[in-house]
């Protein structure tokens, strides 16, 4: 006896392996589509900053920090930095890359210098 060929109807009520994955896919891709919120993002020079022989230090980018208390100031990870506070004793090794962050006594950046 002959079996009857159903046609493209053979797989009823079987579910194809690409179905679980054309559902998932736009989910994944919408993952990727985010944007962090404007708070966080910090400006594009900052980000962008490449050390140089010309200017190994990024002091000049955080200038618009003097004035505003060293907890509300971010900077990146990674960054060779110290923070020097009133009367506290510091090497005089010079590191070009490194940014020295001096406060005032209430924790408030008083300027910000490479070194």
């Amino acid at each position: 006896m002959k079996e009857k060929s159903l046609g493209p109807c053979r797989n009823i009520g079987q579910i194809s392996p690409m179905r679980p994955l054309l559902l998932i896919l736009p989910l994944t891709l919408a993952a990727c589509t985010t944007k962090p919120p404007a708070e966080e993002a910090a400006p594009r020079d900052r980000l962008l900053f490449i050390p140089s022989k010309d200017e190994p230090c990024p002091a000049r980018f955080y200038e618009e920090f003097v004035g505003q208390n060293l907890a509300e100031v971010a900077f990146p990870e990674g960054q060779n930095r110290r923070v020097i506070r009133p009367g506290q004793m510091v090497t005089m090794d010079y590191i070009g890359s490194r940014m020295n962050i001096y406060l005032d006594d209430d924790e408030k950046v008083e300027r910000i210098t490479c070194g």
